[in-house]
């Protein structure tokens, strides 16, 4: 019942959106989970959420609307920065990801979304990043499959000179840099816990210190100025 409850309250939506103003966007989104029946709070992580996220998602797609469904995050299940492990979480997560959805919650959350961490948002980062590669796409065409060049190096040889192997290595394998890999290192669970929070910490620091945002294109600001204006 619970996906035919967020499938008739997101329809509801659209339909008020639209009467207010025809063409709005809208996006079809949930983050419904199952209760903890002793303390009457939401349970993030639930093994419930999953099948609700994966099977709303599908409808949003059979609509062709933008998603933000499910949820993810290493911390929901303790107090403080780190990685705080349920196996359903990490379950989740997996899905959220393969959902293909289009935006999600949960980043950086701590203790069931009572509390957030700038050293969170680090840490569920890299986790997703390193999910994400797993739901590329694998291409059925001659580039990718490179029969000829199969035939030429023939039995017992290597593929490591091939200008083939050069040109697509980059895009087709998960190639973490330097840091990151030192950082899925610290990443290991039977590590110090400090020692992933001290790294995020770190790295909060440096991209507060030095991050530089896009600036916005002049028609996305004169269309922000007029909603701007509207509302005065």
């Amino acid at each position: 019942s619970a996906i035919s409850i967020v499938n008739a309250e997101n329809i509801a939506s659209f339909t008020i959106s639209q009467l207010a103003k025809k063409g709005a966007p809208v996006i079809y989104s949930s983050e419904s989970s199952t209760m903890n029946m002793k303390t009457g709070e939401i349970r993030y992580g639930a093994r419930e959420e999953v099948l609700i996220a994966a099977a709303v998602g599908q409808m949003a797609k059979h609509y062709g609307v933008p998603t933000m469904v499910g949820s993810f995050g290493m911390g929901l299940h303790g107090d403080s920065p780190g990685i705080n492990v349920d196996p359903s979480e990490l379950a989740f997560t997996t899905m959220t990801n393969l959902s293909l959805t289009d935006f999600s919650s949960g980043i950086g959350g701590l203790d069931q979304a009572k509390g957030a961490a700038l050293e969170q948002i680090i840490i569920d980062t890299d986790v997703w990043e390193s999910i994400r590669e797993i739901r590329n796409d694998v291409e059925f065409d001659n580039e990718h499959f490179a029969n000829d060049l199969v035939s030429s190096v023939g039995p017992g040889g290597n593929f490591l000179n091939s200008p083939h192997t050069i040109k697509n290595m980059r895009s087709e394998l998960f190639l973490p840099d330097a840091e990151k890999s030192s950082i899925f290192e610290s990443y290991r669970l039977n590590r110090d816990q400090k020692d992933i929070v001290s790294n995020a910490r770190e790295r909060v620091k440096k991209i507060l210190a030095t991050h530089e945002s896009e600036p916005i294109g002049p028609e996305i600001s004169r269309q922000m100025k007029e909603i701007v204006d509207r509302r005065r």
